[in-house]
């Protein structure tokens, strides 16, 4: 019976994350403002995941309110989930999570940020 649970929710996840996937792709053709919406569609995954997942989070305090710069050093692909379902923000990746087995395209996708040009290294002293 465990094992049965377990593969429907791969299945219910599988599932939900190629059709909100594929809704993002023909999407983003049509709509103005990508940045935004692509955070709305990224919300809508981490809650069907958490859902999904049967997740139990744990909030120690009250989640801060925009504006914040919050800077996480997360243990796996799950983090990601539970941090956006209790702190709404927008997510910017570093380059490498591309590179991640599995997940990493589509963490990237949702990720990303607006712009793919690096900044001048001096920028940063000023």
């Amino acid at each position: 019976m465990r094992n049965l649970r377990a593969a429907i929710r791969m299945v219910l996840f599988v599932t939900s994350t190629l059709g909100i996937y594929g809704v993002w792709f023909v999407l983003r053709i049509f709509i103005p403002n990508k940045i935004y919406w692509r955070q709305v569609i990224f919300a809508a995954w981490t809650s069907a995941f958490t859902r999904i997942s049967k997740m139990t989070i744990e909030v120690v305090g009250s989640p801060p309110n925009p504006p914040f710069f919050l800077v996480t050093n997360h243990l796996s692909y799950t983090d990601m989930a539970a941090i956006r379902a209790v702190v709404k923000g927008v997510f910017v990746a570093k380059a490498e999570v591309e590179t991640w087995p599995l997940a990493g395209e589509s963490a990237a996708t949702w990720a990303r940020s607006s712009s793919t040009a690096k900044p001048p290294r001096h920028s940063a002293c000023r």
